[in-house]
């Protein structure tokens, strides 16, 4: 495991949650991230492979994780 998955797994789902909240611009959610994920991975402790692949992919949009973000156009 890296040292930035170990940070990762230290924080709860919900303080990861509270970080992309805090820490992104309007334009860098959109409306289904910022009101309809989110909040509703917010709630849970465990994530399926698909909710964790979502939420790194935000994590790296807004630089939470600090590694630069590089759109992968299999999945855009």
């Amino acid at each position: 495991m890296t040292q930035e998955n170990e940070k990762k797994q230290e924080k709860t789902i919900k303080e990861r949650v509270k970080a992309v909240l805090e820490e992104s611009q309007a334009h860098q959610l959109s409306s289904w991230e910022r009101h309809t994920f989110l909040p509703s991975i917010s709630r849970f402790s465990i994530l399926s492979q698909k909710q964790q692949a979502i939420l790194d992919k935000i994590e790296l949009r807004i630089e939470l994780s600090g590694e630069p973000y590089v759109e992968d156009s299999y999945n855009s």
